[in-house]
């Protein structure tokens, strides 16, 4: 089972950022780039971003590599339960 923040929100609209160490947020450029409707949550490696209006345009996650201090991978989290079912079934 997934444990993420964001629960109630439909899955194109929460993205998971996967980090090879534990994140320590640039906060001055996260402030520069995060729009008023994104939010997110920080836990261990792994950034979780709620982006209502979607993340195409998103100046966050077009700089989100320099925010979080490494480089990262991001997924969605229709992506992410499509794994989890793949690999419960494994």
């Amino acid at each position: 089972m997934l444990n993420y923040p964001y629960k109630n929100i439909e899955g194109k609209f929460v993205h998971f950022y996967f980090c090879k160490s534990a994140i320590d947020l640039v906060q001055d450029k996260l402030i520069r780039y995060i729009a008023d409707t994104e939010e997110y949550t920080v836990k261990k490696n792994v950034f979780y971003l709620h982006a209502p209006n979607g993340i195409g345009r998103s100046k966050l996650v077009k700089n989100i590599e320099s925010c979080l201090g490494q480089s990262t991978t991001g997924r969605n989290l229709n992506t992410m339960n499509k794994v989890n079912s793949i690999l419960q079934g494994a």
